[in-house]
């Protein structure tokens, strides 16, 4: 007996191990708690009538055909949550794709962010986890863009965040999940939403309460919400039935774990929602049969829940196939749109390029052009001004040559006139030497006569000489003047005649000195001058 116990409960091990695997890889459509309304948590489903989907895709076909393609989109957002709660995932599937392809056509963010949060819910079922992060991040980007222009209220993301709080529960990522359903409570808080949407968030804390072990106060939490749902969207019950059971089971409390259990399955069979919990319920009830040790009841249990994980996830299910090959004509049109604004955004950046090269090529040959032609331009400057410059130090040196040709000739007729001022003056002193040695008798009045004649003669000839001096050499009695102002009117004769090259004997006649005079009054001049005993006094007035 005992071991055909063992052996019962061997295969039981296996069938459960099996079973499980399955279900565990399609965890429960809890995202259709809060409908993807303006709503989103409020669900509206009670007791549908059963011809509600086909009275929708009437409502939907009159819609589109009257142009109101935004009521058309609506129609399909509303039967894929109807088939959700039917556990018709191809049909929902499908619902949630034709909304986004006329959201998207018809180019609407707002309408496209709600299909986009129902594909990402569709996509747990499979545990296409990277797609239901990817349209649930879109869809949140989409209503913040939104949000920042002031077309739609914050409170909106309260779906999308609800959203993932369930999803990485179920992932068992419990700080993340806590994480958005903080969110949830701080935007519900934040505009003043009334106890509808924080009873889905109270639920939803009793059952992280319950995932951290802390099953007395996930229970209290339950209990405290169940009125709520019992009056309000009894449906949701569903879920807090199946959570209670699983809190009271952790209490070994088998026996109420079981009520609660049947009384979630008792709540899908009224509702017609939330069919995909049956062959969570079953598994459980397997469960605790087992553990009681009511092996047959478990074995019904269990089988029953491979049955129904087949019919509802599996995808030999001619439900799913659908779904599961995902061969809708959404994401093939978009591939084709996608390979096809690929195929043109990479002709247009290869056109771009090409544009960009000729315009360079272009470009560089003006600037080469213009480089060109402003090295022509300053070479011919250049060469212009060489030349003018040549011209115009020739025209320079011929004038310089000229003007010293003037100058010497000039100078010669003020050394000749010079050298006749000597002569007259040596002339008259002759003529003074025979007169005052002539015996003849001539008076004293005459004689004075005549020496007062010759001194105003020789003054006359000697301001003659300066004038003549001076129009030769305009600037030099300026320039010296101004460089020695100490000079005397005497030490400017002497210059100019030291200027005329004239030695110290013909100085000395023309001014009526001895030679010892001249050389005095040279030593005088070079000493004002500040010269050194080797500067060249000649050379030194010929600078100016």
């Amino acid at each position: 007996m005992v071991h055909r116990q063992f052996t019962l409960f061997l295969i039981l091990i296996f069938i459960f191990k099996s079973v499980s695997g399955q279900v565990n890889k399609s965890p429960a459509m809890e995202q259709n708690a809060p409908t993807q309304t303006s709503e989103p948590l409020i669900i509206q489903q009670k007791n549908l009538p059963k011809d509600s989907t086909q009275r929708l895709m009437t409502e939907f076909k009159i819609k589109l055909e009257s142009g109101d393609t935004v009521q058309a989109i609506k129609k399909q957002l509303r039967l894929s949550d109807i088939y959700s709660n039917k556990a018709e995932f191809a049909k929902a599937y499908q619902a949630s794709w034709t909304a986004l392809l006329l959201s998207d056509a018809i180019n609407n963010p707002e309408l496209i962010s709600k299909a986009q949060e129902q594909v990402a819910g569709l996509y747990v079922l499979f545990n296409r986890d990277d797609e239901v992060i990817k349209y649930s991040e879109s869809s949140i980007k989409i209503r913040k863009k939104l949000i920042a222009e002031g077309k739609i209220s914050p409170k909106i993301l309260i779906g999308n965040y609800y959203n993932l709080t369930i999803f990485y529960r179920q992932r068992q990522n419990y700080a993340k999940s806590k994480l958005y359903l903080d969110s949830c409570y701080q935007i519900s808080n934040l505009f003043g939403e009334n106890d509808t949407k924080n009873s889905y968030f109270d639920a939803e804390r009793s059952y992280y309460e319950l995932n951290m072990n802390n099953v007395d106060a996930a229970i209290r939490e339950m209990e405290r919400v169940e009125k709520w749902f019992k009056s309000k969207t009894p449906n949701y019950l569903v879920l807090l039935y199946t959570y209670m059971g699983d809190a009271y089971r952790k209490l070994n409390n088998f026996d109420k774990a079981k009520i609660y259990y049947y009384l979630a399955i008792e709540t899908i069979n009224t509702y017609k929602s939330h069919t995909d919990y049956l062959p969570v319920l079953n598994e459980r009830l397997s469960t605790i049969y087992f553990e009681r040790g009511d092996y047959k009841n478990s074995v019904l249990y269990l089988r029953e829940a491979k049955r129904l994980t087949e019919e509802i996830f599996d995808s030999r299910s001619t439900k799913n196939k659908p779904f599961i090959a995902i061969n809708d004509d959404y994401r093939n049109e978009k591939e084709a749109q996608n390979r096809l604004l690929q195929e043109q955004k990479l002709e247009q950046l290869v056109q771009g390029k090409r544009i960009l090269l000729l315009q360079r090529i272009v470009l560089l040959a003006v600037v080469v052009l213009i480089i060109m032609a402003a090295m022509y331009a300053i070479h011919y400057l250049k060469i212009k001004h060489k030349m003018e410059s040549k011209l115009l130090e020739e025209r320079q040196e011929i004038q310089n040559q000229k003007n010293k040709e003037i100058l010497d000739h000039k100078n010669k007729e003020l050394a000749i006139s010079a050298l006749q001022l000597i002569e007259k003056d040596e002339l008259v002193q002759q003529l003074k030497n025979a007169l005052t040695n002539n015996n003849a008798p001539i008076t004293e009045s005459e004689i004075n006569n005549i020496f007062k004649n010759i001194s105003v003669s020789n003054a006359q000839n000697w301001k003659q000489f300066e004038a003549r001096f001076t129009s030769v050499n305009d600037s030099f009695y300026k320039n010296l003047s101004s460089a020695y102002p100490s000079l005397t009117a005497g030490d400017l004769k002497l210059s100019a005649l030291l200027k005329l090259n004239f030695s110290s004997k013909d100085i000395a006649n023309l001014m009526g000195i001895s030679n010892e005079s001249v050389h005095t009054l040279r030593y005088r001049l070079r000493k004002k001058m500040n010269l050194e005993r080797n500067d060249n006094l000649y050379e030194h007035l010929a600078k100016f």
